[in-house]
């Protein structure tokens, strides 16, 4: 290693004794160490900050989720009650039918609640989709 006044040469590169990190006599400046508890703080809240919108993106998935088996159950208890329904006729995809209760078992009907009058309880209109599922159009 060799040393000059002005710069300190190392492994054939040479650094100026002023950005050196460390200081080389005792009148050279002073050198602070980098304040490790802002830096700690500073990736604490970027990581707090991370977390939260994850954890915002993640509900939102979930509520989605819960969202769409809420309406998987609903017409999978619909298409229970049709299939339990008595009728007598193939029901055509995207047709509005009405569904009636009448005692303890359910009736599908191509009578609408509004062309007549019935002693039967109306459920609601439902329609065959082409998945083969069942919807309610509306409900009674």
């Amino acid at each position: 290693m060799v040393y000059t006044r002005a710069v300190l040469w190392y492994n054939g590169g040479m650094k100026k004794k002023s950005t050196l990190e460390y200081p080389m006599s005792t009148l050279s400046a002073p050198v602070k160490p980098n304040d490790m508890q802002v830096y700690k703080q500073e990736q604490k809240d970027l990581t707090d900050h991370y977390v939260k919108q994850e954890w915002a993106r993640l509900k939102e998935q979930a509520d989605l989720i819960m969202k769409q088996a809420k309406d998987l159950e609903k017409r999978a208890q619909l298409a229970r009650m049709i299939s339990e329904a008595k009728y007598k006729f193939k029901p055509i995809v995207l047709r509005p039918y009405a569904l009636y209760q009448h005692e303890d078992h359910y009736i599908l009907s191509m009578v609408l609640p509004h062309e007549w009058e019935t002693k039967w309880v109306s459920l609601g209109l439902v329609r065959k989709l082409a998945d083969t599922t069942w919807e309610w159009v509306d409900a009674a």
